[in-house]
């Protein structure tokens, strides 16, 4: 069923078309791609420049190209690897989520986020620049550009904080015990939103259940709410793939 037909019968909502500025994909499967001497052919287009940022671990079964909005292009390959497993340091670790510190861990370690205002500041300024633009013209298509750049390097920066933090975590530890914090409730706080949308994003908790196959067998994640009971997620990572169980809520 399209698109458009599944909103004429179901009523939802109409679908967006792509735009040429946003995020575009192409994938080549075997035979429209090879690599020769860390080189990428692609068909119809021949050899790219390439820079990797890794080996890869054996032959991969397809390519993605993507174009961010940034005008950036990354190649996406599928391979294929054997999961390693490694036994867990600790037993259990709690983390308390913040502002100033981002993290407090039970052990006594703190975490401090990387300082994102400068760069916000250089968004904002440039976003106000971008507005005063003529539409459709060329001056405020160089200034997409910019702004795609400095929100591309942002995101960056807070995913690869994430990504470290929480593998470190995972790694270490067999039982992650989080705090169920009211992120949507919170940011309507005028003062502070700013910063709770900053530090406190959806994507933290999601970091610490990603299918982690350096871990041992399974990881026990526990979202802790102080009024109300205990709810328990269990992740089991087995080849690569993740099982989630929600169990039944606790008494308090």
């Amino acid at each position: 069923m399209g698109a458009c037909t599944f909103f004429f019968l179901v009523k939802v909502n109409p679908p967006k078309f792509k735009k040429k500025d946003n995020r575009q994909t192409a994938r080549f499967r075997k035979g429209g791609f090879s690599i020769k001497n860390e080189k990428v052919y692609l068909a119809k287009i021949g050899y790219i420049k390439t820079k990797w940022s890794r080996p890869l671990p054996s032959e991969p079964s397809s390519v993605t190209v993507i174009k961010d909005r940034a005008g950036r292009y990354f190649l996406s390959f599928v391979v294929e690897i054997q999961p390693e497993f490694k036994p867990a340091q600790n037993q259990a670790v709690g983390i308390d989520l913040g502002l100033r510190t981002f993290a407090a861990l039970s052990n006594g370690e703190k975490v401090s986020s990387p300082d994102y205002s400068c760069l916000e500041r250089k968004i904002r300024r440039s976003q106000r620049k971008l507005s005063r633009r003529q539409k459709n013209s060329k001056r405020r298509e160089r200034m997409r550009l910019k702004v795609a750049r400095l929100k591309a390097k942002l995101r960056d920066i807070r995913k690869n904080f994430l990504h470290k933090l929480s593998t470190k975590v995972v790694n270490e530890n067999q039982v992650i015990a989080l705090e169920d914090l009211n992120v949507s409730g919170m940011v309507k706080n005028r003062c502070l939103s700013r910063a709770i949308s900053t530090a406190l994003d959806g994507e933290n908790s999601g970091q610490c259940v990603k299918p982690n196959q350096t871990n041992s067998g399974a990881s026990l994640l526990s979202l802790v709410d102080g009024n109300q009971p205990v709810k328990l997620v269990l992740i089991v990572a087995t080849n690569g793939a993740s099982l989630i169980c929600l169990l039944e809520r606790l008494s308090a």
